[in-house]
């Protein structure tokens, strides 16, 4: 990684915070190397190199992804890629530890109607300078709904199965309470984007990163407690 992009990681709590994770992750391989979860590591670095390279495009203007000057520091063609790849990703996983069949479906059902909202907000939004809302949305309830799904089907076995020892309980803990959180922030933004009192960051951002810091801080509990992780259905 390059020295510019280690000295954000340094300057950015949140980030080094990620780094962790990440460690954690390849640390614990071995662990669940032979599941679903295998590319977790890969999804991590990538948010990583994703915040790191959205933080420098954001603040230094000697660099840009953005042909226009008017968008010279928007980063939104990064973030809604990484979106994209989030929400699939555990969309898919999910549809596989879901052990009810009606809950599968349900995970199945909420990736195709994801993907076709991502395809609706790109044609009504430019899809590489503005935040697509609305996929975004549909996204964020997805995660909602499966990791409550996930989570309430765990406790029920909690007698035959630890929970403490579960990645996938502590990822689901983690991104339940962020997007119940983080939903109303991100209509907030975009609703009142033009009213001064709303558009000074510490009035959200300490609530925004509070919810980051939670849900990776479960990713690193959940790393560091795990136990074998099982395939589906076994």
């Amino acid at each position: 990684m390059p020295s510019g992009s280690l000295a954000v990681i340094w300057q950015e709590p949140f980030l080094l915070l990620y780094l962790l994770v990440v460690v954690a992750s390849l640390w614990k391989y071995p662990r669940y190397y032979d599941t679903p979860l295998r590319y977790l590591p890969i999804l991590l670095m990538y948010t990583l190199l994703t915040e790191v390279m959205g933080t420098i495009i954001r603040d230094d203007n000697n660099f840009s992804i953005n042909l226009s000057e008017f968008y010279y520091n928007n980063n939104w063609l990064i973030f809604n890629i990484y979106n994209l790849i989030f929400f699939v990703y555990f969309g898919y996983v999910y549809s596989l530890y879901l052990s009810a069949p009606g809950w599968k479906k349900a995970a199945r059902a909420g990736l195709v109607l994801f993907l076709a909202s991502s395809v609706v907000n790109a044609f009504l939004e430019d899809f590489r300078v503005f935040s697509q809302l609305y996929a975004y949305t549909v996204g964020g309830i997805l995660m909602i709904v499966l990791a409550w799904a996930y989570l309430r089907q765990q406790f029920r076995l909690r007698q035959r199965i630890p929970l403490h020892g579960n990645l996938l309980v502590w990822i689901s803990l983690g991104i339940l309470v962020f997007y119940i959180g983080y939903l109303p922030i991100k209509y907030i933004r975009a609703s009142v984007a033009n009213l001064e009192m709303f558009s000074m960051p510490e009035l959200i951002r300490p609530l925004h990163l509070g919810l980051i810091l939670f849900m990776y801080g479960c990713f690193l509990i959940g790393l560091l407690r795990l136990h074998r992780m099982k395939n589906p259905g076994l």
